[in-house]
């Protein structure tokens, strides 16, 4: 979060008890709201239970796929429009517009090659595998085609304005493979964003389907859900999917990053 002129930044780590954030945002009234998609969209369900009271000017996501779900529930507590942004260490940097889904790239500072598995380049419109990312201004460690494994796609065979833009769907290593069906996170995803009673969550693949950890902030019909997430699989291909709900108290995060790992496939 940031307050005070010029800009005074205020940290409170997304490791941190939920009410520890809460009271130093409280106390901070920061203009400014920037941090985890997940964990914003929780800030935003306190704002909505009157346990949070602020009133941000700008609210910014960084480092996780931002869900239709968790853009609403941001809009609605906070009441200003949310920009999505993009940060790798390698240099690609990039935000959406208020609101928008599809981000802009600082093509003066990286190129980026949307490509699939055989690093060719995919058109407008399709998913990339991966992305390719030469840094333009790293002289000490230059970086030629260095392999970044988001999906982006581009919603025009040219960039407007010169600028390279795409909206972001994941990253290609959080696909789940069952032999030679491949599963992608939106899948799932889809089927937990539209329940309003998941909060958070976790899945794991095994063998045949998914297990689920899910929080919640309501009563959540785990039967409904697991048939929702079952036909999703079937319909990518998984002919005896198995799914398995737990409810869960609180979704671990890393330690020192605070991120949380959503989709956790089996390992070769």
């Amino acid at each position: 979060m940031a307050t005070g002129p010029p800009v005074r930044l205020i940290p409170a780590p997304a490791t941190l008890p939920l009410t520890e954030i809460v009271a130093r945002l409280n106390t901070a009234q920061p203009p400014a709201l920037m941090g985890y998609a997940a964990k914003l969209a929780e800030l935003a369900r306190e704002q909505l239970a009157g346990r949070l009271s602020i009133t941000p000017r700008s609210v910014v996501t960084n480092a996780e796929v931002l869900t239709p779900a968790d853009r609403a529930v941001m809009e609605q507590a906070f009441a200003v429009p949310v920009i999505d942004s993009f940060v790798s260490t390698e240099g690609l940097v990039g935000h959406s517009e208020p609101g928008g889904s599809v981000l802009s790239f600082a093509a003066d500072m990286c190129l980026a090659e949307l490509v699939d598995d055989d690093n060719d380049p995919v058109p407008a419109g399709v998913p990339s595998a991966k992305v390719l990312v030469t840094n333009l201004h790293n002289f000490t460690q230059p970086l030629v085609r260095y392999e970044l494994t988001d999906r982006f796609t581009s919603p025009h065979a040219t960039p407007a304005g010169g600028w390279p833009r795409a909206s972001i769907e994941g990253r290609a290593d959080d696909v789940f493979r069952y032999g030679g069906v491949a599963v992608h996170p939106h899948v799932i995803r889809s089927a937990l964003s539209g329940d309003g009673a998941v909060h958070e969550y976790q899945v794991r693949q095994t063998k045949g389907g998914v297990d689920v950890d899910c929080v919640t902030g309501g009563r959540l019909n785990t039967a409904v859900l697991a048939a929702r997430l079952a036909d999703g699989l079937r319909q990518a291909g998984l002919t005896q999917p198995e799914v398995n709900i737990t409810i869960a108290e609180a979704i671990p995060r890393d330690p020192e990053t605070g991120k949380v790992r959503r989709f956790l496939p089996v390992q070769p």
